[in-house]
């Protein structure tokens, strides 16, 4: 009995610390910081292809449609940048995937001319992100940019 005993008032104090050190982590995640190219931090993080970064960015309060270079958002860069993986993130956490940037790249258009070997990691999640704009009517009707520049 006193075994188990101390060995759920270990199991309790493990448990308060990792709340402790989720505090300070998330304390240190600067939402206001950025990048060495002057834009947003979380441009910065998702170019160094650190998803726990962007999870913790949004997870502390960025604005997850927060305007980069040619007022892309942070899974339009991503998907510039062929970070299939990041982007699939970004849309799970909520990103608008209607969403356009100044050049008139959507999501949609960028998914549908990406080339990725489909075997590959980023080419999963590239084919993951295409159903699942798909599932939202995305993938009938693709703009080009030059009629989404229009539009807009």
């Amino acid at each position: 009995m006193m075994r188990m005993i101390a060995i759920l008032s270990l199991v309790a104090m493990l448990g308060a610390a990792m709340l402790v050190w989720q505090d300070k982590a998330k304390a240190k995640v600067d939402i206001t910081e950025t990048g060495p190219n002057g834009l947003p931090i979380i441009f910065w993080r998702i170019e160094q292809d650190d998803r726990s970064a962007v999870r913790a960015l949004i997870a502390t309060g960025i604005d997850i449609e927060i305007k980069g270079f040619q007022q892309a958002t942070p899974a339009i860069s991503a998907a510039a940048a062929n970070s299939w993986i990041t982007t699939k993130l970004l849309i799970e956490l909520g990103a608008d995937v209607r969403a356009a940037d100044l050049r008139g790249f959507t999501l949609p258009w960028m998914a549908d001319n990406s080339q990725m070997n489909p075997d590959a990691r980023e080419g999963r999640a590239l084919a993951e992100v295409k159903a699942l704009l798909a599932a939202q009517g995305l993938m009938t009707r693709i703009y080009q940019p030059r009629e989404v520049e229009a539009m807009v």
